[in-house]
């Protein structure tokens, strides 16, 4: 088959979203299709992240599909992320023999509210990311979710045809599972804890970092290795470095090929997400020998098992996590 793409970002193979869409399409490449892709061609929107998804993503994607498919050169199109519904809207009566298929990487409608006491803002935010939602699940031919709790809900909330979903669970780089399970660190060590993704909202970060400070008032003997991008680093060390000093250590986005040591080099993989479509990161992490200690989110409602492989709480339950967390430092 013919397929592209499309997922407005630019092309980071490092980043948990972009690398999972690069590496189906390497899949789908090793399995005889031809793959292209589109992605972001302009500077980031100077306006913020609402008014590229709400405004500038939908007309970008359809401008850039118009321009792709005269001629008829693909078979199916795959639009990430719910956005891009012109595309599905505009194209697809003027191309019957192409397909176009909606990729979630976690249905936004799925997402819960993180503002106390919502802005004018967030309530628009809320109407217009409902309306994309909506309408990607009317328009799009096919559906690509991460997990089952997604596909219950556009077949429970949206009517969607469960004919028209596919649950897939994403595999594992072949590196996570050539190397040897992660050894045990020498008695008296400090648990060294970690944290990979982006440095949001919805990866319950504030609920991570109230826990960290808490643990450091008590004396506790841990160290907090940080993997997210590079514009967040300093706002951490404003707030973290005061009570942890050198524990703290800041990285960027790693290239995956060290991935598999960066995990082995430590002991628990800290999850505190509020909601994930899958969660990449906790499944690499139990690859490679790791413990989590996170909310029982994702990947977690499948692989984790309390008190086995992992320690988990309810998503929010902030009490429940710093509790995991000393326990963790505890009782490793």
């Amino acid at each position: 088959m013919r397929i592209l793409q499309m997922l407005y970002f630019k092309p980071e193979r490092n980043t948990g979203m972009i690398g999972t869409t690069l590496e189906i399409g390497d899949a789908l490449t090793a399995a005889g299709n031809e793959v292209d892709y589109r992605w972001r061609d302009g500077p980031e929107s100077r306006w913020g992240h609402n008014f590229s998804r709400f405004l500038e993503i939908p007309h970008a994607q359809l401008r850039q599909a118009r321009a792709a498919l005269p001629g008829g050169k693909y078979d199916m199109v795959i639009i990430h992320r719910p956005h891009g519904y012109p595309v599905m809207r505009v194209l697809a009566p003027l191309y019957p023999n192409c397909r176009f298929i909606h990729f979630s990487h976690g249905w936004e409608m799925c997402v819960p509210s993180f503002a106390a006491k919502p802005r004018w803002r967030d309530m628009l935010a809320t109407m217009l990311i409902r309306r994309h939602c909506n309408l990607t699940a009317k328009l799009a031919q096919g559906h690509f979710l991460l997990n089952q709790l997604d596909a219950d809900y556009m077949v429970g909330q949206q009517d969607v045809n469960p004919a028209r979903i596919c649950v897939l669970t994403l595999g594992l780089d072949p590196a996570l599972l050539s190397g040897s399970i992660r050894p045990p660190a020498p008695p008296g060590t400090p648990a060294r804890l970690l944290f990979i993704g982006n440095y949001v909202p919805t990866k319950g970060c504030s609920m991570m970092e109230a826990a960290l400070l808490q643990l450091a008032r008590e004396d506790k003997a841990f160290s907090f290795t940080c993997v997210t991008h590079e514009d967040q680093h300093e706002g951490l060390r404003q707030r973290l470095e005061p009570a942890l000093g050198q524990r703290l250590r800041l990285l960027p986005w790693q290239n995956r090929d060290l991935l598999s040591g960066l995990y082995r080099a430590h002991d628990f993989l800290l999850f505190p997400s509020r909601y994930e479509g899958f969660g990449k990161v906790a499944h690499e992490a139990m690859a490679c020998g790791l413990a989590i200690v996170g909310t029982n989110v994702g990947v977690l409602t499948i692989r984790g098992r309390h008190e086995e492989n992992a320690l988990l709480c309810p998503a929010g339950d902030a009490a429940g996590f710093l509790a995991n967390t000393r326990r963790a430092i505890d009782q490793p």
